[in-house]
């Protein structure tokens, strides 16, 4: 999809408009990430810096640089989501069996994997249409958005999509509650492999989980978070509340790709990786609804 700034976009092919959202149990509501705990504004700047610090990553990625020379679109915050940084998205997908596997299948931090789900009783499958997330909200921005396709496995695998959903908010969605099953778990655990079909051997997910638990803030990304997200104060004004929080102030971002990675990267990239890339990117069919 061309946009009208002339940057492409690429959406995930689905002969239907619905999209979906699976939960293990029902919580309620539904809740992004950085809504499902009450944040100081301290806390918040921290959750924006960590996501400037991932985007000021992905910008030295090879990949991520040629596809931008070539007018293509890089979701930044929906990869921040979809690599586990606090935002304020909702995960969506056009397919309704990558829906089931998160809706069957939980996370262990321990393991760092998935098993199929066995402590809860009731599942959740959000169900709605893409033409109900479309409309803009009152300050006149569209909150629905495309992942879909990018330089990196993982959104492309899970046909993704995102919704900006905040605190206070309803999420514009059917949800439909069914009674887990083992044995339904353990086929869909088995039709994706435990997770490794969508979530495949990836070295951004490392520098996303060392920039989640670091401790340390660089100033350049404290500057464009404060600058970026409107905070109140001037960048120096918050570096008191940030000690006393037990981070460090550092004058470069040292969450940073090395040399070497850039160069494997770079190689991996030209030599099949780009081919790779474009060979998954088709006209697709035309239908009626």
């Amino acid at each position: 999809m061309k946009m009208p700034s002339g940057k492409i976009r690429l959406t995930p092919y689905q002969p239907n408009l619905w999209l979906y959202r699976g939960q293990t149990r029902d919580y309620g509501k539904c809740l992004s990430s950085l809504c499902r705990n009450e944040l100081s504004e301290t806390d918040l700047l921290i959750v924006r810096i960590k996501e400037i610090q991932f985007e000021t990553v992905l910008l030295t990625h090879p990949a991520v640089i040629d596809l931008i020379k070539n007018d293509f679109s890089i979701n930044f915050k929906g990869l921040a989501q979809h690599y586990s940084l606090k935002t304020e998205l909702l995960d969506l997908t056009s397919d309704h069996l990558v829906a089931a596997f998160f809706a069957t299948c939980s996370y262990s931090c321990r393991t760092n994997s998935y098993f199929p789900q066995t402590a809860s009783k009731i599942g959740v499958i959000y169900k709605t249409l893409q033409l109900a997330l479309s409309s803009s909200a009152p300050d006149k921005r569209i909150r629905f958005d495309i992942v879909g396709l990018q330089p990196f496995h993982r959104p492309g695998e899970q046909k993704a999509y995102s919704y900006e959903l905040h605190s206070g908010e309803t999420f514009p969605a059917h949800k439909l509650l069914f009674k887990q099953s083992k044995k339904a778990s353990d086929k869909i655990y088995g039709m994706f492999e435990g997770g490794k079909k969508l979530f495949p051997e990836d070295p951004i997910a490392r520098m996303a989980s060392e920039i989640n638990t670091s401790r340390f803030l660089d100033e350049s990304s404290i500057i464009s978070a404060v600058e970026r997200y409107g905070f109140k104060e001037t960048p120096k004004k918050y570096y008191d509340a940030l000690f006393k929080k037990g981070y460090s102030v550092i004058v470069e971002n040292r969450h940073l790709f090395t040399e070497t990675e850039l160069n494997d990267f770079s190689v991996e990239w030209l030599s099949g990786g780009k081919d790779e890339f474009f060979s998954k990117i088709a006209q697709p069919p035309l239908f009626s609804l």
